[in-house]
């Protein structure tokens, strides 16, 4: 089982590729929703599907740049693979679930409007927290390709 787990980790452009399917599934799913961002007084907002179709072409591109490494022979440093892998996924995968704790201010009181408000804000720092994280996990991609050529 633990072989399995490393081959796969080795071959990181199978969960890459893995993954897409699951999160155009979501997106349709969840096609009449929005990601909402508030930073200060900007609102970022992003249909769910629109979001979907960005992360699996992401991701294919990803799983392309994994696969040729693979075929050209070139060795990634795992740890980084690994973090880049399950740091991208599970990041996305967090900020897709904050989304939807969103409170909405409908036929309430002012006090539970404030709660509201002051919960959201909280749901959006821990969303910006999670798109930092995947920022991250770029950078350490980037990081490793660069080691590997290096190396080579």
């Amino acid at each position: 089982r633990l072989n399995k787990m490393n081959i796969i980790l080795e071959k990181a452009y199978i969960i890459l590729w893995i993954i897409i399917p699951v999160i155009l599934i979501f997106g349709l799913i969840n096609s009449e929703k929005t990601i909402d961002v508030n930073i200060y007084d900007t609102y970022y907002v992003v249909n769910t599907f629109h979001f979907a179709i960005f992360l699996s072409t992401y991701f294919t591109i990803l799983g392309l740049v994994y696969f040729g490494i693979n075929y050209c022979s070139l060795e990634l440093n795992k740890k980084f693979t690994n973090i880049h892998v399950i740091g991208s996924i599970l990041s996305i995968a967090i900020i897709f679930i904050l989304n939807f704790l969103y409170r909405t201010n409908l036929n309430q009181n002012v006090f539970e409007i404030i709660n509201n408000e002051k919960f959201n804000n909280k749901v959006t720092l821990v969303i910006i927290l999670f798109i930092c994280c995947f920022i991250i996990s770029q950078i350490v991609f980037i990081f490793n390709i660069i080691q590997s050529f290096v190396k080579k």
